[in-house]
């Protein structure tokens, strides 16, 4: 799993996480899919920061 690959400049990066959250989801891993969805806001949160 990809977490934080965006940062590394891999464009694939949030896709790859939002992946990983279905699975959690469909899987039921929920203490999981709830820490990646928190991260995948930060890496939003940043973004936003970094654009002029």
């Amino acid at each position: 799993m990809k977490v934080g690959a965006f940062k590394n400049g891999d464009p694939l990066g949030p896709a790859l996480q939002y992946m990983a959250i279905k699975k959690c989801k469909q899987y039921e891993f929920s203490g999981l899919e709830k820490k990646l969805a928190n991260y995948l806001m930060m890496q939003g949160t940043d973004i936003i920061k970094t654009m002029p």
